[in-house]
Parts: C-alpha cells; sequence; structure tokens
C-alpha cells in the first residue's frame, strides 16, 4: 500500500484494470462482489492521500510539500 501511495501511484490504475480484466476473463460467475471490492486498491490508496491531506490542512500546514516530494522520488527511479 505505501509503494502505490507514494512511488507507484502511477502504475495503480493499470494494476487494478488488469485484475479486473482478468477476472471478467475468466468467465460468468467466477467475480464474488467482496472478493473483487478487496482486490482493488485504488480507492484505499485515494482515501489514505485525501486523509493525509486533511490531516495536514487541519494543522495549518499544507500538503503540497508532501504530494511535491513523492513526485520527487517518482522522478528519480
Amino acid at each position: 500500500m505505501y509503494y502505490y501511495l507514494t512511488l507507484g501511484q502511477e502504475f495503480l490504475t493499470n494494476r487494478d484494470a488488469k485484475r479486473a480484466k482478468e477476472q471478467f476473463a475468466a468467465g460468468e460467475n467466477s467475480i464474488c462482489q467482496p472478493d473483487f471490492n478487496k482486490g482493488q486498491l485504488l480507492p484505499a490508496v485515494l482515501l489514505l492521500e485525501n486523509r493525509i491531506c486533511y490531516s495536514f490542512s487541519r494543522l495549518g500546514c499544507s500538503c503540497a510539500p508532501l504530494m511535491k516530494q513523492c513526485s520527487s522520488l517518482r522522478q528519480l527511479r
């Protein structure tokens, strides 16, 4: 989860889409809704990101430096 929240966020959409396509390709009745939802990380990562920014704003800080740091780390790879 930490990887997708920081460095690997750009790969998260493709990861979730690939998992969804594989489950749909497996055929009818192969998808159990709770298992499908549990395997998708994008909603959880977006929620955490939003919560981090909210926490920073309540402290009177901006989450922009944190997001800038994450994007800087992505460029270093």
